[in-house]
């Protein structure tokens, strides 16, 4: 883990994460009272059912990877950081192609059961920017563990605010959208924000092209 010693360093740090909270709040906000008001209601409980379901998947895969891919990053020798990561990738990759596979299967089931046909379309298109968050948590999760914020809060902020920019042009200018736009549009702050992390993270990323057993037990 890289060590800093330097107080200024952590002020700027505590600030950058003061900052990225309030702004997740001020958007997530913000994109909710302006889709009120161009969706339907209809519409907008179907994006709720959406978000709601996905939002679970997310926090599956997470929960399970980014804190102990953290922990051993932190707690460990550069040594053993391809391994860590390599193990990491191994479990997250799993771990999505089984989220992808149930979502396939149970999209349409889903659709059926709330009424929502549109539903099951955009269960379908979420598997792309499920592929897409697999690899940005990867390189959140590397980032955290070296102390390096400034990307994370970069990426985070691209991946609202091209969202929430969108919404509102749609609100001021009656633009006409759609669910599956939506969908469309958080795919492409995703992969923007993911290219962008990547870049932040190529210092730190080591990977052993491996499989190692005792970590992916650890």
């Amino acid at each position: 883990m890289t060590k800093i010693n330097n107080d200024g360093y952590w002020l700027k740090s505590g600030f950058i994460n003061i900052i990225q909270n309030f702004s997740g709040v001020f958007f997530g906000i913000g994109s909710f009272y302006f889709l009120v008001r161009i969706l339907t209601k209809h519409d907008f409980g179907a994006w709720t059912l959406f978000m709601s379901t996905t939002t679970i998947l997310e926090m599956i895969r997470g929960g399970l990877i980014q804190n102990a891919l953290v922990k051993f990053l932190s707690s460990s020798t550069e040594i053993e950081h391809p391994k860590i990561i390599s193990a990491s990738f191994t479990i997250s990759g799993v771990l999505s192609v089984i989220c992808i596979v149930v979502n396939l299967v149970f999209a349409g089931w889903l659709s059926r059961l709330w009424s929502s046909p549109e539903l099951s379309t955009l269960f379908y298109v979420f598997n792309i920017s499920f592929i897409l968050t697999f690899l940005l948590t990867q390189f959140n999760s590397i980032q955290y563990a070296n102390l390096k914020y400034n990307g994370i809060f970069i990426t985070n902020l691209i991946r609202q605010i091209t969202f929430f920019i969108f919404v509102l042009s749609c609100f001021f200018f009656n633009f006409e959208t759609s669910l599956l736009i939506l969908a469309w549009v958080q795919i492409g702050g995703i992969l923007i924000s993911t290219i962008v992390a990547y870049f932040y993270t190529i210092p730190y990323l080591k990977i052993s092209y491996k499989i190692y057993p005792e970590w992916i037990r650890k």
